[in-house]
């Protein structure tokens, strides 16, 4: 009869982790920051404050020396006239702020002031940002051109990105996002994500001041070494990218609702492992 040795559990912790050089440990907590996508609401009067459900960096919390080596990279921002402090951490080099559709009202005065109600010091720091698809027959009239002044509203701005399909069973419009979540490129019916691309150009073409929007065409190819199509430029050297969204963890390779929860899904899109 053979006899076999039991197997041992394979090992849940580097308990020899603490011995390391200190430099080594350094360099081990930075290569564990990643990109996030952080959702962020402002509440008007009598709030007056910004408020975000995605969870701080775990790095923050794991031990001291974690915490702080993270806030040498995360600073607390998004503070308000009436609440200075901000509370919400965030990487301005790896984050993208992502700026839900929230409310009966939309995109209101509040997304279109947003640049100017958040302290200058948080709204400085934004490289990325990202906003919903408002589809036509729920828009309001004014949110065309308070979206186009929320993205605008960041002087530093260097990617602009808009969520044209969800995998959440309620649509941002019905309640916003919550938690983590992941913005990827969609993939699947090109000519209906090109559509609303187009739309979306042509709403800009006609509610923003001609001073204000450098009109572009929508990219139905990528140049080479690109990779996304359906873009356009509204700004110079900024282009508005199409984007899907997902809960953080999700498994990559479900059909997601296009078009932000329009009376029905307006097909499906699978994105890219």
């Amino acid at each position: 009869m053979e006899i076999t040795s039991p197997t041992a559990p394979p090992p849940t912790a580097f308990s020899l982790f603490p011995y390391l050089p200190t430099e080594l440990r350094l360099h081990i907590w930075r290569l564990s920051l990643s990109p996030r996508v952080v959702t962020l609401t402002y509440r008007p009067a009598p709030l007056e404050q910004c408020f975000s459900p995605t969870p701080p960096p775990a790095i923050l919390s794991a031990c001291q020396e974690s915490r702080d080596e993270a806030l040498r990279f995360y600073r607390r921002t998004f503070g308000t006239k009436a609440h200075p402090e901000g509370r919400i951490y965030f990487h301005p080099a790896l984050d993208v702020l992502y700026v839900p559709r929230t409310g009966m009202m939309g995109y209101s005065d509040a997304a279109r002031d947003f640049g100017t109600v958040v302290l200058s010091s948080g709204a400085d720091l934004i490289r990325k940002v990202a906003v919903d698809y408002v589809n036509p027959e729920i828009r309001r009239p004014w949110e065309v051109y308070s979206k186009f002044c929320l993205i605008r509203g960041f002087p530093n701005l260097k990617e602009a990105y808009l969520v044209i399909a969800s995998s959440d069973s309620q649509p941002p419009q019905q309640g916003g996002a919550a938690g983590d979540v992941e913005l990827i490129d969609p993939r699947g019916n090109k000519e209906e994500i090109m559509g609303i691309m187009e739309r979306v150009r042509e709403s800009f073409r006609h509610e923003v001041p001609m001073e204000e929007f450098v009109e572009g065409k929508v990219v139905e190819e990528p140049g080479e070494g690109e990779d996304e199509w359906g873009r356009f430029e509204i700004d110079t050297g900024l282009e508005l990218v199409p984007k899907a969204k997902i809960r953080g963890g999700q498994h990559r390779g479900v059909g997601m609702s296009m078009g932000m929860g329009i009376g029905g899904a307006m097909g499906s899109v699978i994105y890219a492992s």
